[in-house]
């Protein structure tokens, strides 16, 4: 940084665009405050909202340019790709050519209902907004001033249009992308491949733990993707948001896996307070959300063991259940596994477990452990004590590295185990895509490197 301060003029602005640093921070010369360690990245802005969306951008419009596909091939490819059910609220929207050349370094969209609600209230505004300046403009030259001019407010107009993917679609989008174009971008396309080493500072930056190898790894990642990306996008300058990269390392080392500092992980703390205010009494909402937060808080941090409020400590929530019959063969597999007497037995098509949903015959688990070890799930059976994964075992065939995802196969071998062996953290969706079983795990990054 001291290197760059020496440079001056043009010097210092073409070197700019090679590093991503603009100037020095003002915070840099707050006492006692470094702010590299006291004020780690946030990978939702950083990557999915960032660089990751900027480069995917670029690798489209590349991919269009060289006539590997069309947009129209591109929107029919993401609006027929099989999603899970817990994938379905963030499918990508339509992308249209002129999203792709827009300036900027973020993708735009198109987004269905909501882009037609905005155009309205948009054009509503407007009308609203020079009727009343029209009033009461001042005369200057026998003319009448507006207080913008045409051609900017036709491009402020236009800009109301163009709506960004948000965090949880651009990571969707980077996972199903290679899926998506692999069947016409060729193997061998330079731009292809760097983007293909964007997506694995994705995986290891938003990896769930980090191994003490992880940061060297992701140190290496970063510098290979940045020394291709200026070979790839000579045009295209290094951005901010891109020399943060460089951070993520130190911040894995220091603070441990960047997904549970940044914002996905805070904003995912509101959908609990959305849920509890649309179901609640709406007199003083904020009084009513801290205090039934501060109860749950309470009774998780002083809870007895066998003994469970079911209106404060309810972390698994069942849906309609029902007896399961002494008779079924499952009841001598679960007294193997539990022992002792069992109490009644009751199943459900689904259950919420940690916050994460898991849908019966839709969804596959992941029993953490030294290799990939993976079920889909068939059964929810609890005892009231005891909540029970049931499922059939899947073979993983085969890591697709330039895919990102693993091959798997059904198979007979039945697997019954506890909820509290599972990971929980998401439910892994199963995509049946020209005969081969496919899941994209967010839940490890074992086998991302």
């Amino acid at each position: 940084m001291q290197q760059l301060l020496l440079l001056v003029g043009g010097a210092f602005a073409a070197f700019s665009t090679l590093t991503g640093i603009n100037n020095e921070s003002v915070l840099a010369n707050v006492p006692d405050f470094d702010l590299i360690a006291m004020a780690p990245q946030d990978v939702m802005h950083v990557i999915l909202e960032g660089g990751l969306s900027h480069e995917t951008r670029l690798f489209l419009e590349h991919c269009v340019a060289a006539g590997y596909f069309d947009v129209g091939q591109l929107n029919d490819s993401l609006k027929t790709f099989p999603y899970g059910y817990a994938e379905r609220s963030n499918k990508p929207s339509p992308i249209t050519l002129a999203h792709l050349q827009a300036p900027g370094t973020s993708l735009s969209h198109q987004k269905g209902f909501l882009f037609f609600l905005f155009f309205l209230f948009s054009f509503f505004f407007f009308l609203f907004f020079f009727s009343f300046r029209l009033l009461f403009s001042r005369k200057i030259n026998n003319t009448t001033t507006c207080p913008l001019g045409s051609s900017s407010s036709f491009f402020f107009f236009l800009l109301l249009f163009i709506l960004r993917f948000s965090a949880s679609q651009q990571w969707l989008l980077a996972r199903i992308v290679p899926l998506v174009v692999r069947q016409w971008v060729p193997q061998n396309d330079f731009r292809w491949f760097v983007y293909q080493q964007h997506l694995k500072i994705l995986y290891a930056a938003l990896a769930p733990e980090v191994h003490p190898n992880t940061p060297v790894q992701l140190e290496n990642h970063v510098q290979q993707h940045h020394l291709l990306f200026r070979l790839a996008y000579p045009q295209v300058a290094i951005t901010p948001k891109l020399h943060y990269y460089v951070h993520l390392p130190s911040i894995l080392r220091r603070d441990g896996p960047c997904r549970w500092v940044c914002c996905l992980r805070y904003e995912a703390k509101h959908q609990r307070f959305s849920e509890l205010y649309m179901e609640g009494n709406h007199i003083n909402p904020a009084k009513t959300l801290c205090q039934r937060e501060e109860f749950l808080q309470t009774a998780r941090f002083a809870q007895i063991p066998g003994q469970r409020h079911p209106d404060l400590l309810s972390d698994n929530q069942f849906g309609t259940l029902a007896v399961v019959a002494n008779a079924d063969p499952i009841q001598g597999a679960i007294l193997a596994l539990l022992g002792g007497p069992l109490n009644v037995l009751r199943e459900c098509r689904w259950a919420t477990v940690d916050g994460t949903m898991f849908r019966v015959a839709q969804c596959v688990v992941r029993v953490p452990g030294p290799q990939p070890d993976y079920f889909e799930l068939t059964r929810v059976i609890t005892d009231g004590a005891e909540t029970l994964f049931i499922g059939t075992h899947l073979d993983v065939v085969a890591f697709h590295v330039s895919l990102h995802l693993y091959q798997v196969a059904r198979t007979q071998q039945p697997r019954i185990v506890r909820v509290t062996q599972c990971c929980t953290l998401h439910a892994i969706m199963l995509w049946n895509l020209g005969n081969q079983l496919l899941l994209s795990d967010r839940t490890s990054d074992r086998s991302f490197f």
